[in-house]
């Protein structure tokens, strides 16, 4: 027996499509828009004294209270705002928060761009290709260095603090984390290689047609 399909099945599909495209763009823009003002700070206060910062924290911090018991307060995170860090520890962090802004920049671009694709249902589209593979040398290496550049600029204003007795009963968690965004970087790469490969099956048989 024959099944018949649907005749709005495919139509319906198509719009599903494009509203999920449409939103997912949309989503993408407000991401480069955030980014682009939060490179813009970045920048024109770079260096600046007074920037807070958070920093995470390794162990608990304990105060004994007048009764004599111990009141101990768990902390992940802490808010950092000192006008005695010095210019190149802030330096440091001012250029840590610009890379990242231009890795998420160029991460939404490249989502901008397939969405833009699966609106027209072009996913494998020319430029796709070419923009996984800077977003994956962004991600790569602006992602290493803003890892590097946090952890420098940490370990510089926690040297400074202490050197004016403050926080010195803190550990403060400096280490950079270089694994993801290599591991990212890589799986972008291969991304790429997918695309370019579509996009010229995508061509070869459209010149078939």
């Amino acid at each position: 027996m024959a099944v018949e399909t649907e005749p709005g099945a495919a139509a319906r599909a198509g719009r599903g499509q494009r509203i999920a495209a449409a939103t997912l763009l949309a989503a993408s823009t407000v991401v480069i828009a955030t980014n682009l003002g939060g490179v813009f700070v970045a920048a024109i206060s770079f260096g600046a004294r007074g920037n807070a910062f958070t920093v995470g924290l390794t162990e608990s911090a304990s105060t004994s209270a007048a009764d004599s018991s111990t009141l101990t307060a768990y902390f992940t995170e802490m808010i950092v705002s000192s006008t005695e860090i010095g210019f190149a520890a802030q330096a440091w962090i001012s250029l840590s928060r610009i890379l990242w802004g231009v890795v998420w920049i160029t991460i939404a671009a490249c989502v901008a761009v397939f969405s833009a694709g699966a609106f027209r249902a072009a996913v494998f589209g020319r430029r796709l290709p070419a923009l996984l593979s800077v977003t994956a040398v962004a991600v790569a290496v602006g992602g290493c260095g803003a890892e590097l550049a946090w952890s420098f600029g940490v370990a510089s204003a926690m040297f400074d603090l202490r050197q004016q007795g403050q926080l010195a009963e803190l550990t403060i968690n400096e280490s950079a984390d270089l694994v993801w965004p290599l591991v990212t970087g890589v799986v972008l790469a291969l991304l790429a290689v997918v695309f370019r490969s579509g996009e010229r099956l995508q061509r070869d048989t459209e010149g078939l047609v």
